[in-house]
């Protein structure tokens, strides 16, 4: 029987993973690697099978559930929803005031989780590292894109939560950029900040569905190309360091349901020349990557 600080933990880390959700830039996946729960996330969703499904139609709900991993999800599951009800407008007023900091840190934590991902590709070869370099090239490019306009219909928010849900599992890839870049992280935020039941009713399943779907992918290719999946997933971490680089000029706003500034387009820039500011930004960055360290250390990642 799992113990109840096992399901405190998870929780624990499901709340660090929903943090992760709230940044644009920060990838929900790369949190999973870190605190070492990636592969049992990815098997939990596996689990709900068409085995699963028929018994459900049989009215065998105990049977249904009783091969799955509903628990271990629920706990995660938790702790991610309560960070980002409990945490959303403290993490978007950072974002607008301490936004050097709070990227610093997170810079670090993510350039942890690259060579955390790379230690566990079995052997180096020419063709993991063009995998490695073709993610690396296409999330430094997704990064790149503009944000679009886009209606607030129902079906609509249904497709962008799944996507959404699809980007939460891909290591590198920020669920919350990917809703900037669909057009919808303000509006997505303003309803979760003031708890819409009839937007948050729509979104939801859409996560959920691209969620379980995507897993079954993921697990697929793990399955029968673990290094060349990893090596991909490397390079994404990589190239999502464009993201999450400290200094930034603001090219277009939005507004948070607060109503402050929120930065939707912004281009890469040089340090000014402050050597506080620098030295500051350079502790945090360790900070963050000795932190990463530290979670993979305790961790348990993909097994080889």
């Amino acid at each position: 029987m799992t113990q109840p600080k096992t399901y405190f933990s998870l929780f624990a880390k499901g709340f660090l993973i929903g943090i992760a959700g709230i940044i644009p830039g920060v990838s929900g996946g790369t949190i999973m690697f870190l605190t070492g729960i990636y592969q049992e996330i990815i098997e939990a969703l596996y689990s709900f099978d068409r085995a699963f499904v028929k018994r459900v139609l049989q009215g065998n709900f105990s049977g249904a559930f009783a091969n799955t991993g509903w628990k271990f999800l629920v706990a995660v599951s938790a702790g991610s929803l309560f960070a980002i009800f409990l945490l959303l407008g403290v993490f978007q007023w950072l974002l607008v005031h301490q936004r050097i900091y709070l990227y610093s840190f997170f810079f670090g934590l993510t350039v942890a989780a690259v060579f955390a991902i790379s230690l566990k590709i079995r052997k180096g070869d020419f063709a993991k590292m063009a995998v490695g370099m073709a993610g690396a090239v296409a999330m430094y490019n997704l990064i790149g894109m503009i944000p679009i306009e886009t209606p607030e219909t129902w079906w609509f928010l249904f497709l962008s939560g799944t996507i959404a849900g699809c980007a939460m599992l891909l290591p590198g890839v920020s669920t919350a950029f990917i809703l900037v870049l669909l057009g919808k992280y303000v509006y997505v935020a303003t309803a979760v900040a003031e708890f819409n039941i009839g937007v948050i009713v729509i979104l939801l399943p859409g996560l959920i569905a691209g969620f379980f779907a995507f897993a079954r992918l993921i697990q697929w290719l793990l399955n029968h190309y673990h290094d060349l999946t990893l090596s991909f997933f490397a390079g994404l971490v990589v190239g999502s360091l464009r993201k999450i680089w400290p200094w930034k000029e603001l090219t277009d706003i939005s507004f948070t349901p607060s109503g402050n500034v929120f930065p939707t387009m912004e281009v890469n820039a040089l340090p000014p020349p402050d050597i506080i500011a620098i030295m500051s930004v350079i502790v945090l960055f360790l900070f963050g990557a000795v932190i990463g360290f530290l979670f993979d250390r305790k961790g348990r990642f993909i097994k080889k």
